[in-house]
């Protein structure tokens, strides 16, 4: 369908955020898992590169939950996302 767009560039930015943001969220929570999970501890990631992949996990997810929880919002910006292809 998306080469029946006008411009397909639009069709697929708002999914593209979200799914880019949700993905990277959960992965880097996946990351800090199996790197302790599953590595020596000689291999496992150290204190700063630890505190920063939670940092970032935690911000990408909250921005997530964020745009898509608050209804007002979120639904808001989808909803006219929508309209604005059909």
């Amino acid at each position: 369908m998306t080469w029946l767009a006008e411009n397909p560039i639009e069709m697929i930015t708002f999914p593209l955020l979200v799914g880019g943001v949700s993905t990277c969220g959960l992965w880097c929570f996946g990351m800090v898992w199996l790197d302790h999970r599953l590595l020596p501890k000689s291999l496992q990631m150290k204190r700063p590169l630890l505190t920063a992949t939670l940092l970032t996990a935690t911000l990408l997810t909250a921005t997530l939950l964020t745009a898509t929880l608050l209804s007002e919002i979120g639904g808001k910006v989808f909803y006219d996302f929508v309209v604005s292809l059909v």
